[in-house]
């Protein structure tokens, strides 16, 4: 999986380079008009086609549709196609980043998907690392044909690694938990049964035994039997969950969103401010990007404490710590040696800080699509019928929502660029203070979420 993000970032940032040379507006290539605009809209589609986990078809299209979208990114010469091949990539991104998560997390137990979640974050860092770097280079270097090269030969090891691993045996493995399940269920509603009985002959009858203790006292009509009651009773605690869950699921979507689009407000801002402000060239700039970038290196280690101890109190720390941070940086605009040191430290923490919310978030949502695949399993053998907006919470659904908050920060993070111009120093706090608000809020909301864990 690590090979999935890195690919898929590394192609998409080698791209940008030669777009910018055959004169198409960098961003409406890259992230604000096509290949934003396929991403979210594929990114719901690919949810939708991949009702379980496991799936390797949408992966292996998404993959041949980015090939073809390279393809024709380098033979065209009309800014048009070369538009049209971003959206194409937009769309292959979505469909690769779901299945390939959806793959990743039916691989793997839970106790171990908070560090492969980290490996993945990392992936997708060290590609967009790389990308800029390697694809400058190459370029200036070589010429365009070299880059092509080069990102053809990064999809064919990527096509070529998926084709080697072997998926879990889907049937085998769903017999195996069927049956813990049954075991599991069989032995409550045996302590549930002795519960009762229990409550029936000392008085006391709460609501859940109330009609089990009902058929023990008058005999099962309709051929019921004592346990009727009770396998309603987990039902609804069934359905009750689902729907706790769904919520937990919307906050992580929404930190992981949040902390995309401070990412991103800042790879679009900071180095142009650097350069307006401080003078610096555009390698010092790129120097900061990967101040900002270089905490996601951490990320299997916070997988897995994150798997551990649950995502409510590092989403909600990191969350709130992002906000001081940024508003901090707001009034880091003096123009001397301290101030300057200040200003790269920094845009360091809050690396840290974004590195801490992405990888908590994106491991809970990976385990809420664990989750909700057993849940739905069970709801479904029960005959019970879901309301519309649980029918949505399917695992490919929710594990879309990864890329679906990666697509709002590519949208949201430069346009509070634009909204804010930064072009003052008072603009630069207002933009900064805005940000650090936006963090606030978000934390404040993380840390009534995910209350439960285990």
């Amino acid at each position: 999986m690590e090979i999935v993000g890195g690919a898929r970032d590394f192609c998409g940032r080698i791209c940008s380079v030669y777009a910018v040379d055959q004169k198409v507006d960098y961003w409406a290539a890259l992230s604000l008009e096509s290949f934003g605009v396929a991403l979210l809209i594929t990114n719901w589609i690919a949810g939708y086609i991949d009702g379980g986990v496991a799936k390797s078809r949408p992966f292996l299209v998404g993959i041949g549709v980015m090939l073809v979208a390279t393809l024709l990114f380098f033979f065209s010469k009309n800014s048009y196609l070369i538009i049209f091949a971003r959206a194409l990539q937009g769309a292959s991104e979505a469909l690769v980043w779901v299945s390939g998560i959806a793959f990743l997390v039916s691989q793997v137990d839970e106790a171990n998907l908070g560090v492969c979640m980290g490996y993945t974050t990392l992936g997708a860092t060290v590609g967009e690392l790389m990308g800029p770097i390697v694809g400058g280079y190459l370029y200036e270097s070589l010429g365009h044909w070299a880059v092509f090269t080069v990102v053809e030969a990064v999809i064919a090891v990527d096509i070529g690694l998926r084709l080697l691993v072997k998926e879990r045996d889907e049937d085998s493995a769903s017999q195996q938990k069927q049956g813990m399940a049954d075991a599991a269920k069989g032995l409550s509603e045996a302590d549930a049964l002795l519960g009762a009985s229990s409550a029936v002959s000392h008085g006391t009858i709460d609501e859940c035994n109330h009609s089990s203790s009902t058929d023990l006292e008058h005999g099962g009509e309709d051929n019921r039997s004592a346990l009727s009651g009770i396998a309603k009773c987990e039902d609804a605690d069934d359905v009750a969950a689902l729907r706790v869950l769904g919520w937990n699921w919307l906050s992580s979507v929404l930190g992981a969103a949040m902390a995309c689009v401070v990412r991103s407000a800042l790879e679009a801002t900071i180095p142009i401010y650097v350069l307006r402000h401080f003078g610096w060239t555009s390698s010092a700039g790129g120097g900061v990007m990967f101040a900002l970038l270089l905490p996601m290196v951490g990320g299997p280690l916070v997988g897995k404490y994150t798997t551990l101890y649950g995502p409510r109190w590092f989403s909600t720390l990191s969350a709130l710590a992002c906000g001081v941070f940024m508003v901090t940086l707001g009034f880091l605009t003096g123009d001397d040696t301290t101030t300057r040191v200040l200003f790269v430290v920094n845009v360091g923490l809050i690396g840290l800080c974004i590195s801490l919310a992405t990888t908590t978030q994106t491991t809970a949502i990976s385990a809420a699509a664990q989750r909700v695949a057993a849940l739905r399993s069970r709801i479904r053998g029960s005959g019970v019928e879901l309301r519309w907006e649980l029918k949505m919470l399917t695992p490919g659904m929710m594990l879309s929502g990864l890329s679906t908050a990666w697509a709002l920060g590519l949208f949201l993070g430069p346009a509070c660029g634009h909204v804010f111009h930064f072009s003052t120093n008072t603009d630069w706090m207002h933009l900064c203070c805005f940000l650090g608000l936006l963090s606030t809020m978000t934390g404040v909301y993380c840390s009534f979420t995910w209350t439960t864990w285990r």
